[in-house]
């Protein structure tokens, strides 16, 4: 096994381990598979005994990363749940568009501390970066890696421009390119380009969605590796009509 061998099943294992933890499959039968594992490779002696104990290990300290992370952002909240309250935070995310809502990730400020989702109605229009005080109550996490949520409680934007600078140039400039799509395409091809490129799905139309779920194209809009190496290859095209290989790279 050569050493980028073990790098890669060492990452999917360390995300196995991630992921088990996360579907709630019970430690001791973990620990058992991999003894039968361990012990397999040593009876079978096709594979490496250290990498494949190395491996073995990542799985389990994915498990112990998934619970370690979950327990410090439990013990790091201040939230008071299923109570009408008043709350103001920063939001951390871009919000999510749909037809009849918006969702969005809201870092809380003093005196709570925490992130929550918040389903809020179209209008006001919300960015990156906005300090928004609400009124409402705020729900417990459904679950293992969900968040609190507050459904539709009553909002107002009190400030602006409180995210990561960068983040937030970056932003608009995904926005001006989407207003641009707008602007030259019609509306259901505009949609189209602006999910295959930046997977943005808010001037998607009902119609639409039903059209692309009957045909099994949804997938094309959801941001992934596919759409992000389709923007790659294209803008090293341009780049290296006009550079070098190492400039362009």
């Amino acid at each position: 096994m050569t050493a980028g061998d073990a790098a890669f099943y060492g990452a999917v294992s360390f995300l196995a381990g991630v992921a088990a933890a996360g579907w709630g499959i019970n430690i001791y039968l973990c620990i058992l598979v991999l003894f039968l594992f361990l012990s397999a490779t040593i009876f079978l002696k096709k594979f490496n005994i250290a990498a494949c104990s190395i491996i073995s290990f990542l799985f389990l300290f994915g498990i112990f990363y998934y619970h370690l992370y979950n327990n410090v952002e439990e013990s790091s909240r201040n939230i008071v749940f299923n109570k009408p309250i008043s709350f103001s935070g920063i939001a951390s995310q871009e919000p999510q568009l749909s037809e009849k809502f918006q969702r969005l990730e809201l870092e809380l400020l003093p005196p709570s501390a925490g992130t929550i989702v918040l389903l809020v109605s179209l209008s006001p229009e919300i960015n990156y970066g906005d300090v928004i005080n609400g009124e409402g109550v705020i729900e417990p996490p459904s679950g293992n890696g969900s968040e609190p949520i507050a459904f539709f409680p009553k909002i107002e934007i009190s400030g602006h421009h409180q995210g990561f600078w960068l983040k937030e140039k970056l932003v608009d400039f995904k926005k001006s390119l989407i207003s641009q799509f707008e602007k030259f395409l019609p509306s259901d091809s505009a949609a189209l380009l602006g999910g295959l490129t930046f997977g943005w799905r808010g001037n998607f139309t009902q119609e639409l969605k039903q059209q692309m779920s009957l045909s099994g194209t949804t997938h094309l809009v959801a941001l992934s590796g596919y759409n992000i190496t389709i923007l790659v290859l294209a803008v090293a095209a341009v780049f290296g009509y006009f550079f070098s290989r190492r400039i362009t790279f």
